[in-house]
């Protein structure tokens, strides 16, 4: 005698673990860029602990530019 009729169990694991990683994807997701944007206003709020008590105008660029470099790395290495 052959059984066509599946097993409910094995259908009801598939789904359940599709949808709890379809919800539970995009917090991750968005904690992790929120990470990310931490740290990249923390290099930037980190330029005011500078030697003299003044921050050079080249100096803020490029801190700048390395934190939005960082961010972006930040986001593409938690997508990949």
């Amino acid at each position: 005698m052959l059984i066509t009729e599946k097993s409910f169990l094995p259908a009801f694991r598939v789904s359940f673990f599709t949808v709890a990683t379809l919800r539970i994807t995009p917090v991750l997701y968005g904690l992790w860029i929120a990470i990310g944007a931490i740290g990249a206003l923390g290099m930037l709020t980190g330029m005011g602990v500078m030697p003299f008590g003044y921050i050079s105008a080249v100096v803020f660029l490029l801190a700048l530019i390395w934190a939005v470099v960082f961010f972006f790395l930040w986001v593409i290495g938690g997508w990949v």
